[in-house]
C-alpha cells in the first residue's frame, strides 16, 4: 500500500474530478444553496489577488459547484449580484463566465462572460459597493443573462477572467436561477 502525501488530482472516464492528499482539503468559497421550490442560488467569493489570478487567464472559481442543465429541462438566469467585500486595486475589468466540465477547457462561444461580461474595477472600488446584472438595465450583463445555457451532457464550472493585475480586492457573487420546465431536485 502506498500513502499519498502529496496533492494529485485524477478524472474518472466520466470526467469526474477526484482529489487526492493535500487538495483534497482545500475549502471552496461555493456553495448553491436550497431554495424550496424551482427558484435556487449560487453563491461564493472571488479573491482578486496576483496568487488567485492570472490575467487573461480564465479561472475556474470552484471545483465543487457547476451550473448544468437537467435532462429535458432549461435553465433560465435571472439576475447576478456582486457586493464588493474588499476594494479592487489593480487591473482594469472581469468577466465571469463558464467552461465545460468534461474537459475543463471547452468554452462555448460567448460563454466566458455569460454572467458578466467585462465590468471595471472602479465599480467595486468600495467595500460594499453592490452591483446588480439583468439582462436588459446592465451595461455589463452577460451575454446567458435572461436565457440559460444550452444543454450539455456534462455541467459547466463557474470562471472568472480578468484583465489587467489585481494586487487586492474581493467580491461576493450571487447567481439567481430557475428552472423552466422542472422543479430542480438538486
Amino acid at each position: 500500500m502506498v500513502a499519498i502525501t502529496t496533492g494529485q488530482e485524477y478524472f474518472t472516464n466520466s470526467g469526474l474530478l477526484l482529489k487526492f492528499g493535500t487538495t483534497k482539503a482545500v475549502v471552496s468559497p461555493w456553495g448553491d444553496y436550497v431554495n424550496y421550490g424551482s427558484n435556487r442560488v449560487i453563491e461564493g467569493t472571488v479573491a482578486f489577488t496576483v496568487a488567485n489570478l492570472t490575467s487573461g487567464t480564465t479561472d475556474i472559481v470552484s471545483d465543487v459547484v457547476f451550473v448544468g442543465n437537467p435532462a429535458n429541462s432549461s435553465i433560465f438566469i435571472e439576475k447576478i449580484e456582486g457586493v464588493c467585500e474588499t476594494a479592487l486595486v489593480g487591473g482594469t475589468s472581469f468577466k465571469l463566465g463558464l467552461i465545460e466540465q468534461k474537459d475543463r477547457a471547452t468554452i462555448p462561444s460567448g460563454y466566458d462572460h455569460a454572467f458578466i461580461n467585462g465590468d471595471v474595477t472602479a465599480s467595486y472600488a468600495t467595500v460594499g459597493a453592490v452591483n446588480s446584472y439583468y439582462s436588459t438595465t446592465s451595461t455589463y450583463a452577460g451575454s446567458l443573462l435572461g436565457t440559460g445555457p444550452a444543454y450539455s451532457t456534462t455541467p459547466y464550472y463557474i470562471t472568472c477572467t480578468p484583465s489587467g493585475t489585481f494586487t487586492a480586492g474581493q467580491i461576493r457573487f450571487r447567481i439567481y436561477y430557475h428552472s423552466l420546465d422542472l422543479t430542480i431536485t438538486q
